[in-house]
Order: structure tokens, then sequence, then C-alpha cells
């Protein structure tokens, strides 16, 4: 998202202005005293002083003139994403705070006691020569979708069907988004304190509260507002893809000693014949039928299992 110049207040350019240049000046008077010292104090400890408050005021300067160039040129977001804060208004100035995390200049063990009070006074005194503390403050914030990651934790007996590169499916606020495993780790850890969220937190199959589970992480391809950070999402790992298979619902299959079976029914005769068939794999909803049916047969959805061959059963269409 740009912000050109026309979004900064003429006030704001100035103030900047005027900011940099009393930053160069401190930096030049720094300069200066530093060789008016030198000519009559040139103890190595001074020296050394005396260049770290140089080197302070050069990267003062540097760091104004830094902020004062990138508002010069406007802003840009380094990427696309959602503007989650706003500290700007039009036609007012933003000012920054001061910078309170910034590097100090020891002085006691750059000199201990090898100096005279005079020339520490003035030492002293150029550190406290100042435009304006480095000051930082965020203007805009930019949260970038660039790279979004949803970490979930799973037991060992689901590790082992994971790998780096399976597709998946997120689904977030009822919209659904490509999703590809990026990461699975080597190394368990103890869940018992609940997930760990790094941009979106989500459980996948339910592991057990206190349990050792392992990270695995999957980047969301094409998320937009609908992807709230923070929230719960819904995670389906696709663990392998077939095509052209014959399935039947979950509840159609019946388990009776090491066999299963389906109620298969004859449009002609309106009866149900029962057939052992053999099943392949298991999403959450179907079973793969490798044997025992063709392709267009029709099954009982919820058959009782006590049903005889040749029993009669009306079809109710939904």
């Amino acid at each position: 998202i740009p912000v050109t110049n026309s979004d900064a207040s003429e006030k704001s350019q100035t103030l900047i202005q005027k900011n940099l240049e009393l930053a160069q000046l401190n930096a030049e008077l720094s300069a200066l005293y530093s060789e008016s010292v030198t000519t009559v104090e040139t103890g190595d400890t001074v020296l050394e002083a005396l260049k770290a408050v140089a080197d302070s005021k050069k990267a003062e300067y540097e760091s104004i003139k830094a902020v004062y160039d990138e508002l010069k040129n406007g802003w840009y977001a380094e990427s696309s994403g959602i503007v989650t804060v706003v500290n700007i208004k039009a036609g007012e100035s933003f000012v920054p705070v001061a910078d309170t995390n910034g590097s100090s200049i020891d002085l006691s063990s750059l000199l201990g006691d090898s100096v005279d009070s005079d020339t520490l006074s003035l030492i002293t005194s150029l550190i406290g020569t100042s435009s304006a503390s480095s000051r930082t403050g965020t203007g805009i914030t930019v949260e970038s979708y660039d790279g979004l990651v949803v970490n979930v934790t799973v037991g060992k007996s689901d590790l082992l069907k994971l790998k780096v590169g399976m597709e998946a499916v997120v689904t977030s606020l009822g919209e659904q988004y490509e999703g590809e495993v990026v990461y699975v780790s080597a190394t368990a850890s103890d869940s018992s304190s609940g997930l760990s969220i790094s941009s979106i937190a989500s459980s996948l199959l339910g592991s057990g509260s206190g349990a050792s589970g392992a990270t695995v992480q999957i980047k969301i391809k094409n998320p937009d507002e609908k992807v709230v950070i923070g929230f719960d999402v819904d995670i389906q790992i696709i663990l392998s893809v077939y095509d052209e298979v014959i399935t039947v619902p979950v509840e159609s299959v019946i388990y009776n000693s090491g066999t299963y079976s389906v109620y298969v029914y004859d449009d002609e005769t309106g009866t149900v014949e029962k057939r052992v068939i053999e099943k392949g794999s298991l999403d959450d909803t179907n079973y793969e039928v490798v044997s025992g049916l063709t392709a267009g047969e029709k099954v009982v959805k919820s058959p009782d299992p006590n049903m005889e061959d040749g029993t009669k059963i009306s079809v109710k269409n939904s």
C-alpha cells in the first residue's frame, strides 16, 4: 500500500527536515570538540571516549536521515496484506516516541580515573548535545499474508502418515483455502499446555490433553481477510488421491466376523441382496470398494444388519 508525499502533511516534512539538519550540526560540533580537546589531552582513554561520542552522533544523524529519506520517497508495504494499525491522520503531524532502548556510552568503563573533572564534564556535555534522540514509531502496520502458516500438533499414529508437500484444505469462517504441508517435526513435545499459536492455531484429529505430539505446519496458499490471525481453523490433509474408484457411504457397510458387506438394491424386483465386498481406503464419509460391486449399482444407505436376501424395500427419493 503506497503512501505518497501527498499523504504526509507539510508540517511533518518541515519537522523532519529540521531534525535532520540539527542532527548533522550536532555531529559536526562533536567532531570540532574532539579536535579542540585532543590538542590539550592526548591520553588514549580520552581519545577513545571522544571517538565513541563522535560515532554516536554520526549514527544518530544517519538514523534520522534514513527516516527523512523514507518519508521523502514515500512509504511502501514490503508485501501484500491487511492493514491492522493506522496511527497517522491526514493533515496532522506524526511524531514518533523517543527510543528508550538505544545504546548509551559508559564513561566510567572507558575513562576510569585517568581524566580530570573538566575533561569528564566536557565529554558528558557532548553526549548530551542532541537534536532529538533516535525516535521510532509505527505509522501503519500491514500484516503480511505471504507465508501464513497454521501450526498443528499431531499424535504418533498420525505423524507417520504426513510428509512435506502433501496438499491440504484449510477452512476458516466458512471459506476453504488451498494449503500445503511445509514442515513435519521429527521431535515430539509435551502438549499438555495446549497448542502453540504462531500465526493461527488449530487442532488436528483430536490429540489428547497432556499427550506428547509433534508439530506440523501447513502453509495457506491463497489467504484473504477471512483468515483471521489468532482464530482456529479446520484442517484436512490429503493423504492420497484415488481417481475413478467405486465408493459407498460408511454407514452402508456392515462388518461381521472379519468380512465387510453391503445390501445391493435390485430395481426390477424391488428387493435387496447381501453382498460381501473388499474395501480399500477410507475418508471421512466413504469407503473405497476394491471388489464386489460394479459402477452404477445401488446400495442401502443405513441397512438393518438382520435383513435377509430377497427382502422388499421401498426407495425414498431425498
